[in-house]
This record gives structure tokens, sequence and C-alpha cells, in this order.
């Protein structure tokens, strides 16, 4: 008997030893195991302001929202006149009038002429907002038009001009958006460029260059360039190719005596010649401006329909010129090359043609108006920050679609800097400021842009939930069965149930 006993509270003991042991193991694997792994497999995801993008998209962005017009006149309550006459014709302007200071005054005394006015009335300094300026009665007689459009961040207009009339002019030109036409062409917005200058030529015409880019022709390009500062940094870049060929054959005309490449045509020169430009290094846009120069058996060339330029533009890439030297010539004349690069930069850049019932005063050596640099600023601030909210969009929808995605710091950072430039740019273009908006618009890009391509946000590096889970289960598996048997078996022994014995 007491040998029986003996042997039973050995089983006990060793069934209470082996359930305590599987205890102990499954404690471990459930308490320490699984945290474990969760915790090392955990994917950081920095905080998005998903709240800030949506916000984004229901900013209501417009040209002219904003925009200061600020009309001046000899007579204060004429002044005050055309501005309330305008206010309900371009709604999201900010107008005011007022007369002539002193030192208005006597500037304008001496001007014989409107565009003299214009001249007096910048003497001191040009100025930061558009102006109107209703001329002096005696001055409108000698007026090209009811409106004219200054050189500088003037419009002049006569003391009869209708304010429906005004605003229409204002609308195409600075408060509005711009045509299909200008937004085809017009390449995206930038903070800087590189401008190349490739002179092309089937063989050299003579052992000195075509062209001296660091010469006149820097000189002429300086104005420009600099003028354009407040919008883009513009570097200016170039070069010389021979043996370039047109990849076309000219025609011959027999009639006016000269070679001539048809409008068919011209869509097949682009290819061949940008086959030969080579590859841009920097990371920034680069606009191309080729000047070819036939070969003395192919001269003279022209294109047709016949231009006095012989130029022709390619939308959103640069534009080519063909340049025929003057008989004993055997470089390219800056001044003729850099007056057809301008028009073609002005092109590519979105600035609107004036419309022909205004009189227009010619751009001067920069190249381009005060009241053009104005409206291309604005433009270009309302285009960064529905570019930045687009991008921001998608990159919200991205993250949100695929749940694993690792989100560092530097995007979260990225995106909290580009709602926040955004928000701003919106915030400056309704108080008139547009140096700041667009300041703040290509912050407001460049950290989109930063956030949505970085390298860690590419899609194809992460794999759908399932695909996981086929990973993980033959890991898993072999482990979890003794664990759950172990878990069986130590349900039985608290419950007091007497062990199965495997029958011998």
């Amino acid at each position: 008997m007491a040998g029986g006993s003996g042997g039973a509270d050995t089983a006990d003991d060793t069934r209470t030893a082996r359930s305590l042991a599987a205890l102990s193991f499954a404690v471990t694997v459930i308490a320490v195991g699984v945290p474990v792994w969760l915790k090392t497999t955990e994917i950081y995801r920095a905080a998005i302001l998903y709240g800030g993008i949506a916000g984004l998209q229901e900013l209501e962005l417009r040209v002219g929202a904003g925009a200061r017009l600020e009309v001046l006149a000899e007579d204060g309550p004429a002044a005050e006149r055309l501005a309330a006459g305008l206010a309900p014709l371009l709604p999201d302007c900010r107008l005011d009038g007022r007369s002539f200071t002193e030192a208005e005054r006597g500037r304008l005394a001496d001007a014989a002429d409107p565009w003299a006015a214009d001249d007096a009335l910048n003497s001191v300094g040009e100025s930061d907002h558009l102006r109107l300026i209703v001329l002096p009665e005696r001055l409108a007689p000698s007026a090209a038009a009811p409106v004219m459009f200054g050189r500088y961040a003037d419009v002049l207009v006569t003391p009869t001009v209708g304010a429906e009339q005004l605003a229409a002019l204002l609308r195409q030109t600075v408060v509005g958006d711009v045509s299909d036409a200008v937004a085809t062409r017009r390449v995206r917005s930038a903070p800087a460029y590189d401008l190349l200058v490739s002179v092309a030529a089937p063989r050299p015409l003579s052992p000195e260059p075509l062209w001296d880019g660091s010469g006149a022709a820097g000189r002429l390009l300086e104005p420009v360039i600099e003028r354009l500062r407040p919008l883009a940094n513009i570097s200016v870049k170039s070069q010389h190719l021979y043996h370039a060929d047109l990849g076309v054959r000219p025609g011959w005309d027999d009639t006016a005596g000269e070679y001539f490449l048809s409008e068919e045509q011209l869509s097949l020169v682009v290819t061949p010649l940008e086959a030969r430009l080579g590859a841009s290094v920097s990371g920034r846009p680069t606009l191309q401006f080729v000047v070819y120069v036939p070969a003395p058996a192919e001269q003279p060339l022209h294109l047709r329909p016949a231009g006095a330029a012989d130029a022709f533009l390619s939308p959103r890439w640069g534009g080519v010129q063909v340049y025929n030297p003057p008989a004993g010539q055997e470089t390219v004349d800056a001044r003729r090359v850099v007056t057809v690069l301008v028009t073609q930069l002005r092109l590519l850049l979105g600035v609107p043609e004036p419309p022909p019932e205004a009189a227009v005063r010619p751009a001067g050596p920069s190249g381009l108006r005060g009241w053009e640099l104005m409206a291309l600023r604005r433009r270009r601030a309302v285009e960064n920050v529905e570019s930045a909210r687009r991008n921001l969009a998608s990159l919200a929808a991205m993250l949100e679609q695929i749940s694993n995605i690792v989100i560092d710091d530097s995007v979260g950072a990225a995106v909290q800097d580009g709602v926040a430039a955004a928000e701003e740019a919106a915030r400056y273009l309704a108080e008139g400021r547009e140096a700041d908006a667009y300041a703040s618009s290509c912050r407001a890009l460049a950290n989109s842009e930063r956030a949505i391509y970085d390298p860690s946000m590419l899609a194809l590096l992460y794999f759908p939930d399932d695909q996981k889970y086929a990973i993980y289960i033959p890991l898993f598996l072999p482990v979890s069965i003794p664990v759950l048997m172990s878990l069986r078996s130590i349900w039985g022994w608290v419950r007091g149930a007497p062990e199965k014995v495997k029958a011998e």
C-alpha cells in the first residue's frame, strides 16, 4: 500500500512539474515573445497633417484675389469715381483712388507725352503695386489709345476711358487667368532655370567662334536676367555644335531664289537637334535655344510661312532660330539673336501678349515690363500652391491606402512645412503681397515635392498584408502548435482532471 501511494505521488509530482514547465513556456511566449515581436516589427509613421492637407483643398485661389490697384488722377473725386466703377467689375481686387501728390505733380509738369509721364512718375523708383494713371487733360490728345500699358507698374488711361473697357483689358493682362494657348506653351514653374544657347552649324565657317557668350551676348542678356531675378534665377550657358544636321532636306524656291523649310518640316527639326545638345547635369529645368547657321551652299534658308525672325517655338522646350549671316560676315550678330531669344523666353515663361486694342510701350533692355512681372509672379504663386496641394493630396491618399509604409521624420516635417507655406502664400496673395506670396509658394512646392519624392515613399518597397501573413505563418505555426497543446494540458491539470495514460 505504501509503495502504491508513493508511486501515485511521484506521478502527481511529475505531472505538476511538467505542467508548470509548459505554463512557464507559454507565459514566456505570450508575455515576452509576442510583445518583443510586435515591437521589433513595428512600423514607424511620423505624424502627418491630414487635416491641414484637407484644408488646402478648400482654398479658393484666384490670380486677382487681393491684388491692389491704385487709381491716380489730378482730381481726387475723379480717381475715386473710376475706382468705384471698377470695383464691381473686378471684385477680387482692392481698389482705391487718390489725387497726385505735390511731388508727382512736379514730375508730371515737364512731361510732353504719356510715355514721358510714365518715366517721370517712376523716376524715383518703381511702384510695388499696379497703378492706374489718369492722364492730365493736356496729355490726353497725344495718347495712342484710351488704355496704354507703360514700361513700369503703371497703366495710363485717358480721362474718358470706360470702366468696362479698362476692366476687360486688366483681366486679360494683369489680374486674370492666362489663355489655354499660353498655359500650353509655358514651362513649369521653378525657382531656377538653366538657359542653354547652342549655335549649330554643319561645319565651321571660320577659325573664330560663331558666338561670344561672355561678350556682347552676355551684356545684352544681363539686364533681362536681372529683371527676372525676383521670379527665377537663370544661369546662361552656351556651346557650339558643329557637323549638326537638321534631319530634313530644305526645299528650293526658284522664284524667290532661296531654300525654305515648310511648316510640316519644323516638327521634325527639333529631334535631331535635341540629340546633339547633351543632357543637363543639374536638377533645374533647361530652356533650349538653338541658333542654326546653314552651310553656305544652303543659304539663304528661310521658314515658311515667312517670318521676319526665321524662328519658331517648341512649347515647354525652347526655340530654334535660323540665322543667315550677311555677305562677308562669319559670326553671329548677338543683338539680332538676343532679340529673338528674349521674345521666345517671354513666351516660354507665360507672359501673355498685350491686347491689340491697347497701346503698349516697348519693354526696353530688360525685356519685361513691371506690370508683366507682377502678373507673372501672381500667376506663378497660384500655380505653385495648386501643384503643392495636389502633391500633398496624392501623398496623403497613398499613406492612407498603404498602412505599412514607413513615414520618416523628414517626410513629416516636409509635409508640415509645405502645408504652412501654402497657407502662408494664400494669405499673402489675399493681402496683395505678391513677392512674399511667390516666395512662400516656392517653398510650398519644394517641400511637397521633397515629401512625395522621398526614396522611402516608393510604394513598390511595400507589400500587402496578405503577403505578410504568408511569410509569418510558416514561421510561427510550428511554435504555436506545441504552445496550444501545452495550454490544453495545463487546463486539465488546473481542473484536476485525471491524466490520460497511453496504453502500452
